[in-house]
């Protein structure tokens, strides 16, 4: 199948489309894929030309959700990346705030977000360096640590706004790990 043909990419934007708009009326765990292709007015043997279930249909847009959050990354280099990338990854999930408590929620959260969690292991490495500490425990922590306040932030009903969570999660995570970084 051409990925760049436009009926393509068409198609799979009224399924992951449809995905959404079912998973806000009806949570995830009820729909049923002849829902999906009825609401996407996609033929039922056109969604398995392009996926295999609606697990891989929620995984690829999981995917594409990372990827567009990862266009808008501050580079390491810059200095106030960290708390900049927080704040926009605040942004980003108020955004997307449904979609995204629905993944957490879901009884696949961690192997939908295998690549969220490799993103921010890759942030954590470039950012918080420690001989003190090895590199994996250090970014897992930092991943896990973000995930995890993230999702919380949802449950709570983004009890604080994204610059206060921006700041709590600076103190609490951020700031802390650039200490230990700096004690070696």
């Amino acid at each position: 199948m051409n990925e760049n043909d436009l009926r393509v990419q068409r198609t799979r934007s009224l399924l992951r489309q449809a995905l959404i708009d079912l998973v806000k009326s009806q949570g995830y765990e009820s729909i049923s894929i002849r829902e999906i292709t009825q609401k996407a007015q996609v033929g039922y043997k056109t969604f398995y030309r392009h996926y295999a279930g609606k697990d891989e249909l929620l995984q690829a847009l999981v995917d594409e959700k990372i990827d567009d959050f990862k266009r808008i990354l501050s580079p390491p280099s810059d200095p106030t990346a960290s708390q900049k990338n927080t704040l926009a990854a605040l942004v980003y999930i108020e955004t997307h705030a449904e979609l995204f408590l629905m993944i957490l929620k879901s009884s696949a959260a961690d192997q939908l977000l295998t690549a969220a969690v490799e993103v921010g292991r890759e942030e954590g490495r470039l950012t918080f360096s420690s001989s003190q500490i090895p590199s994996p425990l250090m970014t897992h922590h930092f991943a896990s640590s973000m995930i995890s306040l993230f999702r919380w932030w949802l449950e709570s009903g983004m009890a604080y706004s994204k610059e206060e969570m921006a700041n709590y999660i600076d103190l609490l995570v951020i700031h802390t790990l650039k200490q230990l970084a700096a004690e070696d």
